[in-house]
């Protein structure tokens, strides 16, 4: 009995120090790979929206799954990342100038108190019997795209400082999509075999979760990249100043 009871401590004892030892290896591992969590993330992101895409120019270029891998990344760059870059360089520039036009007094916003009562009678008698003048309202607003275009001003500069940091997280997120792309079934096999669940279950789980966050991402993008795209070009027929910036801001507040 007194063996028994040794025996019993001593793999108490074995348990806790390899519970000790296996937290201490994730936090380690975890604090390793923090300053990497982005393009770790935006990797495993891209990888799961455009794995269809993956599977296609595998099918197409007859289960070379590194010439897949690479056609889809080429994919991803020419019609999410160029567009994506080029449409900053725009907002960029319309950011500096608004802010810029804006503090100095040189641009105010395209309609005045006056013009709004003479276009929407019923929106000025209805906002002045709360109280609310239109003066007011047209200072708020130009205040709030002041504040607006400071903070993407601002924001834009730490940007260009963190220029090399940020491409060589990018390039690294290439190289882990890359993996992710030509090894997921095989991946996908580990994290499951790993898991206690069932693997039957566990299959059907990641499916369900792939095709859900897949479809929501994708009307998510589809109606904030609709909604800026209109917004914009509406701006621009009507000759609103920085019509790109502002197109932004309403595909970015759709997104939210």
């Amino acid at each position: 009995r007194g063996n028994v009871q040794r025996i019993m401590r001593e793999q108490s004892l074995q348990r806790a120090f390899f519970l000790g030892l296996l937290l201490l290896v994730t936090v380690a591992f975890l604090w390793l790979i923090g300053p990497f969590f982005k393009p770790i993330f935006w990797a495993v992101v891209l990888a799961t929206l455009f794995y269809p895409t993956f599977q296609w120019w595998e099918h197409r270029l007859g289960g070379h799954a590194i010439g897949a891998s690479v056609t889809t990344i080429a994919t991803i760059v020419l019609i999410v990342i160029v567009p994506l870059f080029l449409v900053g360089l725009i907002v960029a520039t319309e950011a500096a100038s608004v802010y810029q036009r804006l503090a100095s007094g040189e641009m105010a916003l395209p309609l005045t108190a006056h013009e709004i009562r003479d276009m929407l009678p019923a929106v000025a008698d209805f906002l002045e019997r709360f109280g609310v003048s239109l003066q007011e309202v047209q200072t708020r607003l130009s205040n709030a795209a002041l504040s607006i275009s400071q903070f993407l001003a601002t924001n834009l500069v730490a940007f260009g400082q963190n220029a090399l940091r940020g491409t060589a997280l990018f390039f690294l997120m290439l190289y882990l999509l890359f993996f992710f792309l030509r090894d997921g079934d095989h991946l996908l096999d580990q994290i499951i075999g790993g898991l206690p669940i069932g693997d039957a279950r566990e299959r059907q789980l990641f499916r369900k979760v792939a095709e859900v966050s897949r479809a929501t991402l994708k009307g998510t993008i589809v109606i904030g990249l609709v909604q800026g795209f209109l917004g914009g070009l509406i701006f621009w027929i009507l000759g609103i100043e920085a019509a790109a910036l502002w197109g932004v801001v309403m595909g970015v507040l759709s997104f939210l």
